[in-house]
């Protein structure tokens, strides 16, 4: 199980230390947004596609719901007798947060890798605009288009 939670680790977040390096021509790009572009159409984006935020949180969200769904399960087949720390309910991944006693009610609270598109999707509003916006709610631009391959701008 650890070694899922591994794989998963690095899907989502890749290595720890410069992201740029390895052998990985996705990883030695510093464009997010046509890191962002790939990752969605796997494909290299031309001038004048257009990448939707809403493509971007979908596709991130139904990606990671796969995985922990398939952490789930692996859970409920090797430990059936706990329950385990982690659900899916309304699309959005939650976590129990005092798990001191395993039998009593427990508290559960959202997390963040339920966010973490919305975050991926601020890199690309940046690289497009030229200002920071960590950590949003939703998004303030709803898509941008490639200019050429480094070079993004906003659609309004």
């Amino acid at each position: 199980m650890y070694q899922r939670g591994e794989e998963l680790h690095l899907t989502l977040f890749g290595t720890i230390g410069d992201e740029y390096e390895g052998d990985d021509p996705l990883c030695q790009r510093k464009d997010r947004s046509q890191r962002a572009f790939e990752f969605v159409f796997h494909r290299d984006p031309k001038p004048g596609d257009i990448l939707r935020s809403s493509e971007l949180i979908e596709c991130w969200r139904s990606r990671v719901l796969v995985d922990f769904a398939a952490i789930i399960a692996a859970w409920q087949r090797s430990l059936p007798g706990l329950p385990c720390p982690l659900r899916i309910e309304d699309g959005r991944i939650l976590f129990r947060r005092n798990p001191t006693f395993i039998f009593q009610p427990s508290e559960w609270g959202e997390a963040f890798v339920s966010k973490a598109a919305h975050v991926c999707w601020s890199f690309v509003e940046e690289e497009a605009t030229g200002e920071a916006n960590r950590y949003p709610e939703e998004p303030t631009i709803a898509a941008v288009v490639c200019i050429s391959v480094d070079r993004w701008k906003p659609v309004h």
